[in-house]
Parts: C-alpha cells; structure tokens; sequence
C-alpha cells in the first residue's frame, strides 16, 4: 500500500478525504480538514441508513438523531443518491410524511442492491 501525504491531490485520496463543496474559497489545511470531515459524515449517514434497512426516513430525523447540520445532511443525501446508496422516495410510490415546520417532507432509503455485472460474450 502506498503512504499519500495529506495534502495529496490523487482520485483516490480525494475520495477518501469525501466530497466537499469549497463555497466559501478554503485553501491548505483548513480546505484539507473540512474535505475529510464531510467524507466522515457521509460515512456517519450512510451507516445510520444501513441500521435502518426497508425504514422511509426523512432529513430532520437524521439531522435531529445524528447532530449534524441541516446543510450536512443535505449534501451527504445528495451524494449518496447520486453514488447509488439511497433512493430519495418517490411522493406518489412512498408517502410523504409530516415534517418539523408543518408541512409534508420527502424520505430516503436504502437503494436496492446492484446485481454483479454478467460478463459479455464475445460477438464472433
């Protein structure tokens, strides 16, 4: 196994650092830190949805159970759907439910597992 320094740039150390949306223009060490903080909160989410299989749950109960902030969850449930973990529940497939403000909220939940990929045949 190769040792990356910390601030190393590589897809694989990126990866592990989570994906961090820079907004307010971080550089160096804080930029380093906030980057493996967000890919330690992703992992955080993704587990307390895996401890809850077939559960519809919506934002505010993760925010609420997990102490994370409202932007937080968003953005780790953006990117597990978008790397195929969650599914964010369909309004006319899974009910919506009652959310903090009043109103009605959408859930997530665990995708599906993905079938392994069959091996293609050669054509001739």
């Amino acid at each position: 196994m190769i040792d990356h320094p910390d601030d190393c740039m590589c897809e694989l150390c990126q990866k592990k650092r989570g994906t961090y949306y820079n907004t307010n223009f971080e550089t160096g060490a804080t930029l380093l830190k906030s980057q493996k903080d967000a890919g330690k909160q992703e992992d955080r989410v993704w587990q307390y949805f895996k401890d809850r299989p077939g559960q519809n749950i919506p934002r505010h109960q993760v925010e609420i159970e997990m102490g994370l902030l409202q932007s937080s969850i968003v953005r780790c449930l953006r990117n597990l759907v978008i790397e195929g973990k969650l599914i964010k529940n369909d309004k006319d497939k899974v009910p919506m439910v009652l959310g903090l403000q009043g109103k009605m909220v959408h859930t997530w939940t665990l995708a599906p597992p993905r079938e392994p990929r069959r091996e293609q045949r050669p054509l001739f």
